[in-house]
């Protein structure tokens, strides 16, 4: 007959708490390693100025964000030719964003001002 020695309460506390220990490091590497490659987008801003877009065309990657904002005392739009995405209605001081997710060339122009064009190029 075999008679196993118990640890000893502090023992079992002390083997529980590294447990615990091992497991919150690893949570953290692997909530650091999501953000990390998650921050990687970036957001551009695109001022509606004077009756123009002050950036006409623009290179972003996929994952990035173009943010428009009206600084013009009219209402404008930033409106997709293929319709793949619409801004709204911006009054002045406000602002709409698109996140691209593809790759691609997303001609757009203001719905109000059909003359106002701009160009995202997604790589």
């Amino acid at each position: 007959m075999t008679i196993g020695l118990a640890k000893p309460a502090g023992a079992r506390m002390m083997a529980h708490i590294f447990e615990r220990f091992d497991m919150r490091i690893f949570v953290t590497a692997i909530v650091a390693i999501f953000l990390a490659n998650s921050g990687n987008a970036e957001t551009i801003t695109i001022d509606i100025k004077r009756f123009k877009f002050n950036a006409p065309t623009v290179q972003i990657a996929v994952g990035d964000t173009v943010v428009w904002v009206n600084q013009d005392g009219t209402r404008h739009t930033a409106t997709a030719r293929d319709g793949s995405f619409d801004t709204g209605a911006l009054s002045k001081g406000k602002s709409g964003k698109v996140t691209f997710s593809q790759a691609g060339t997303f001609g757009y122009f203001c719905k109000f001002h059909p003359n106002m064009q701009g160009q995202i190029v997604v790589n």
